[in-house]
């Protein structure tokens, strides 16, 4: 084969356009190669935002939970002001013994049951002397529940040869699930 045989004016214009080739080449890649690089700066950017957002959710995720840590005791004494909904029993047994600390005679009368309800609401009557009745008060007074108290009657019952006081107390009690 033989080479070609150019003319000085033909290697000018074939080594102009091939430089030419070569420098729009690299100025195509040039701006391929900034585009590319304003794009992944532009998901580095919001990478960064959505980084700076969860570290604040979980510093402020710390916090709350650092809050609850701290008032768990005062989160447990709040829940313990209230009732069993499903099992109020307890309460129900810490009157009775309340009675029988009393030296009283006590019956409990559910005014209603509805699960649902934030509040049991029920009637009590104690009955015995004026002062171990009184006493039977003041203990209820200082019960630690949430308690609500809609009426309250005291009357005097006569016994025989005795007189006897009659307490009649309607309550609601604060429940929690």
């Amino acid at each position: 084969m033989k080479f070609l045989k150019l003319s000085p004016m033909q290697r000018f214009f074939t080594t102009a356009g091939f430089t030419g080739m070569a420098i729009a080449a690299a100025a195509l890649a040039c701006v391929w190669m900034y585009l590319r690089t304003a794009v992944l700066a532009s998901e580095l950017a919001r990478l960064d935002i959505e980084i700076a957002s969860q570290r604040k959710e979980q510093q402020q995720t710390g916090s709350l939970t650092a809050l609850l840590q701290k008032h768990r005791a005062d989160f447990d004494r709040v829940r313990s002001l209230s009732i069993s909904r499903t099992n109020p029993a307890p309460f129900f047994q810490a009157l009775e013994t309340l009675a029988v600390k009393t030296h009283t005679a006590i019956v409990i009368n559910l005014d209603n049951r509805d699960t649902a309800s934030e509040s049991i609401a029920f009637r009590f009557a104690v009955e015995g002397t004026q002062s171990n009745v009184a006493d039977m008060l003041a203990l209820i007074e200082h019960v630690p529940y949430e308690l609500a108290i809609d009426d309250l009657s005291i009357e005097k019952v006569l016994n025989g040869r005795s007189s006897m006081t009659r307490l009649t107390v309607g309550v609601r009690v604060k429940t929690s699930p």
